[in-house]
């Protein structure tokens, strides 16, 4: 019996979802799901079951092949693993990449879920150090800044996300002065240099 295989749509997810205009928040609402959901299947933490793909189609009249052939390629997930620095050394042609995920999908899943793994391990290992354990170069807080951006590539999801809803309640209330005033209650006013005495903000 052929084992069923698992869609992750993580990518496309994002762009679609970014291409509406939509925040988690709003996709997890028009889909009837939690956000968290919305963010685990954007990073790829979890598959996409039938039910949801059809849900998608339906809410937002999508082509259901075409997102399923979109995403649910093995070769863009391993193309991208596969651009790691660790395999910089190996010629790796992104045909040869394609053949090994369609031919090989066990495989591929396998160094998928050992390459997470590894990763995972990066960044644990990142944290160790943040906590004052890697030698001289914890107590050099650049090179410590330098170290946990790269364990994480420089992507901050959560991050991202959290400044993509602040943008849209800030725009909702007219920019930030609005905002500043609806959300804390201050009024913000330009003053001349002298009365401001060298600060350049005052609150």
């Amino acid at each position: 019996m052929a084992t069923e295989r698992r869609l992750y749509v993580g990518p496309s997810l994002r762009r679609l979802r970014r291409d509406l205009g939509l925040t988690q928040a709003d996709m997890a609402q028009d889909l009837e799901v939690s956000a968290s959901y919305i963010a685990l299947l954007e990073r790829n933490h979890r598959p996409l079951s039938a039910e949801m793909l059809v849900r998608l189609a339906q809410t937002y009249r999508l082509d259901v092949a075409t997102l399923a052939a979109e995403s649910g390629d093995d070769s863009a997930r391993l193309q991208a693993a596969l651009r790691d620095p660790m395999f910089g050394g190996i010629e790796l042609k992104a045909l040869e990449v394609a053949d090994a995920a369609a031919n090989f999908p066990g495989v591929t899943e396998a160094f998928l879920r050992l390459y997470t793994a590894y990763r995972e391990e990066q960044l644990a290992l990142a944290d160790r150090s943040a906590d004052g354990r890697d030698g001289d170069d914890a107590a050099d807080p650049v090179a410590e800044s330098r170290r946990f951006l790269a364990a994480r590539r420089n992507c901050f999801p959560l991050l991202d996300d959290a400044a993509e809803r602040l943008a849209q309640v800030v725009a909702g209330n007219e920019g930030l002065v609005g905002h500043l005033k609806a959300r804390h209650g201050l009024r913000v006013r330009r003053l001349p240099p002298d009365v401001m005495t060298g600060a350049t903000r005052r609150l």
